[in-house]
C-alpha cells in the first residue's frame, strides 16, 4: 500500500511565525515607560526620605537655638544673627550645611514690635524668632521655625517714669558697638555703650526734658564733633513712653587738600611760591550737605612747593570733591554765587577746541583712615611791579582783591552778593621794581588794587592793576584770556584745567 499523502496548505507570507520589528518596539516602549516610572518611584521616595531626615535636623537645630537662647536670660543680650558684620551661623550635619538665622525685635505694650530708632511705648520683653535653612529642601519650601518670647528677669518699666531709646549707626549704615552717650536734662541718668547693633536703652527716666551727647572722637553727617541730638534745645521724656535720640557718627577720616594743583604746567610752577587767601573758603562736597572750612593754604618752603591743608570729616563711602572760594548755591527764589565751583561753568564753545570745567577727584577713606588727596585747582595770577616806582606808588604793597558779579563770559555763571568777596592778601607785592609775585584766586572775576594800607577802600591811594605788566592770568588755557578787560576786570576760568 501507499501512504497517504495530504497537500501542505499555502501559508501566507503575513501569517510567519515568531515576533515582528513593530511588536519589539512596542514591547522596548512599554518596558521604557515602566522602568522610567520605577525609577521616579525610587528617586521621589528616595528624595522625600531625605528631606524629612534634614527637616527633622533643621527643627531640631532651631529648637537648640531657643533653648540657648533662653539660658542667655537677659533679652538686653540677645540680639539678631546676622547683623552686619556678624554673618549667620552654619552647622553642618550628615554633610549637610544647614544656616541658623536669629531674629529679634522688643515688643512694646501695644504689642508691636519696637526698635531703639523710634519713639513708642514702654519695653514688655523680647521677640526671638530662629529660621533654619538648607540647600535641596526644595524650591519655595519653607525653612523650619520656631519662636519664643524672652521676658526680662526683673521689672524694667515704671508707669510713672519714661525710656530712652539711642541708636547709634556708622558710616556704613550698621550699627555702632560700644559707644558711650551722655544724657543731659531734667534727671541726668546715666547711658550703658551701644550693643553690637548700635542700641542703648535708659530705662526709669525721670520725665521731663533731655539731649544725648556722642563725643570720644566722633564725628556725625554734619560734621559736627561731639554730635547733640537735639542739636538745640531737648526732647521730651513722658512717663510710660520712650524717646528715641538718632545719631549717625564714626571716627573721622583725615582728608587732604591740596591748592593750585594746576600750578604744574605753569612755568616754574612748582618751584615759584604761590601767595594763598587770608581764611580762603574750601568748600567739601558729598552726598552730605556741604561743608565749608575757612583756613590759609601756605606753601611748603622746599624747592618743590605744595599747599595743603587737612580736614577731619565723617568718614562717607562716597567721598569728597573740594573748591576753593566764597559759594552760594542758587535757589529758584534767590540767585546766588556759584562761580568758584568749576561744576557751575558750562563749556565754552568760542573756538575749534570744546573746554570744559572740572573739580578734582573725589576722595574716600575709612573711619580713622587718611584719604589721598584731593587736589583744588585756582587761578594763578602773576603781579608785576613797574620797572619805575616813585613817590605814593612805592609804598603800594599790599593787594586787595575784590570780586565781580559777572558774567563776563559766556558759561560763567553770576554771581550775586549783597556784599562782594573782598580778600586782603596783606603786604605780598614786591618792594623791588621789576619784580613780581604769584597770588592764587578762586575762579570768577576780579578787580584788583596794589594799595598802600591793608584796607578795603579803593577811594584814595591806590593803584588797580589792569594792564598786562601789572597783571597776567598763568592759569587761563583758553587763547586770548590772560588779560584784564577794558574795564580792568581779570576773569579767573577753570575751563580747560586739569586738575
Amino acid at each position: 500500500m501507499h501512504p497517504r499523502t495530504h497537500p501542505t496548505p499555502e501559508v501566507d507570507a503575513g501569517d510567519d511565525a515568531g515576533l515582528g520589528l513593530v511588536e519589539v518596539l512596542i514591547a522596548m516602549l512599554v518596558f521604557a515607560i515602566v522602568a522610567v516610572s520605577v525609577a521616579y518611584s525610587l528617586t521621589f521616595t528616595l528624595t522625600t526620605t531625605k528631606n524629612t531626615k534634614d527637616r527633622e535636623v533643621a527643627v531640631n537645630l532651631a529648637a537648640e537655638e531657643i533653648d540657648e537662647v533662653r539660658s542667655i536670660g537677659n533679652p538686653f543680650a540677645v540680639l539678631s544673627v546676622p547683623r552686619p558684620m556678624v554673618p549667620a551661623r552654619e552647622q553642618v550635619v550628615g554633610g549637610v550645611r544647614f544656616t541658623i538665622n536669629r531674629e529679634t525685635s522688643w515688643v512694646n505694650e501695644s504689642g508691636t514690635d519696637a526698635n531703639c530708632s523710634a519713639s513708642g511705648g514702654t519695653l514688655r520683653y523680647k521677640r526671638i524668632k530662629v529660621t533654619v535653612d538648607w540647600p535641596g529642601s526644595g524650591a519655595g519650601a519653607a525653612p523650619a521655625v520656631s519662636e519664643t518670647l524672652l521676658a526680662p528677669a526683673s521689672r524694667i518699666n515704671d508707669a510713672l517714669k519714661g525710656t530712652i531709646f539711642i541708636s547709634v549707626k556708622g558710616s556704613n549704615g550698621a550699627g555702632l558697638e560700644g559707644v558711650t552717650p551722655t544724657v543731659s536734662g531734667t534727671s541726668g541718668p546715666a547711658a550703658e555703650p551701644t550693643d553690637a547693633e548700635g542700641c542703648s536703652f535708659v530705662l526709669g527716666v525721670t520725665p521731663g526734658n533731655y539731649a544725648v551727647t556722642i563725643g570720644g572722637g566722633f564725628i556725625d553727617t554734619t560734621q559736627a564733633s561731639p554730635s547733640r541730638v537735639p542739636v538745640t534745645g531737648n526732647l521730651a521724656v513722658l512717663a510710660g513712653q520712650s524717646t528715641a535720640f538718632q545719631f549717625e557718627v564714626d571716627r573721622p577720616g583725615t582728608f587732604r587738600t591740596q591748592y593750585a594743583t594746576n600750578r604744574s604746567v605753569l612755568a616754574g610752577g612748582t618751584t615759584t611760591a604761590i601767595i594763598f587767601p587770608p581764611a580762603l573758603k574750601t568748600n567739601f562736597t558729598s552726598t552730605l550737605a556741604p561743608f565749608t572750612k575757612s583756613a590759609q593754604p601756605v606753601d611748603t618752603t622746599g624747592t618743590i612747593k605744595t599747599a595743603e591743608l587737612t580736614t577731619s570729616l565723617f568718614p562717607t563711602p562716597a567721598g569728597y570733591q573740594a573748591f576753593a572760594g566764597d559759594y552760594t548755591a542758587s535757589l529758584p527764589s534767590q540767585p546766588g554765587c556759584e562761580v568758584s565751583d568749576p561744576a557751575a561753568w558750562a563749556a565754552d564753545v568760542s573756538t575749534s577746541t570744546t573746554y570744559i570745567a572740572q573739580r578734582g577727584a573725589g576722595q574716600s577713606t575709612t573711619p580713622s583712615g587718611t584719604a589721598a588727596p584731593i587736589r583744588v585747582p585756582m587761578g594763578v595770577v602773576q603781579i608785576t611791579r613797574a620797572a619805575t616806582t616813585t613817590g605814593s606808588t612805592a609804598t603800594r604793597t599790599y593787594l586787595l582783591a575784590i570780586r565781580q558779579a559777572g558774567p563776563v563770559l559766556a558759561g560763567q555763571p553770576g554771581c550775586v552778593e549783597s556784599s562782594p568777596q573782598t580778600i586782603q592778601f596783606g603786604q605780598v607785592l614786591p618792594g623791588s621794581a621789576a619784580a613780581s609775585t604769584r597770588v592764587a584766586l578762586p575762579f570768577g572775576s576780579w578787580k584788583l588794587w596794589a594799595t598802600n594800607t591793608n584796607t578795603t577802600s579803593t577811594s584814595s591811594n591806590v593803584t588797580q592793576l589792569t594792564s598786562a605788566a601789572q597783571a597776567t592770568i598763568l592759569s587761563n588755557v583758553i587763547p586770548g584770556r590772560a588779560n584784564a578787560d577794558a574795564s580792568g576786570i581779570l576773569t579767573v576760568d577753570p575751563r580747560g584745567i586739569t586738575p
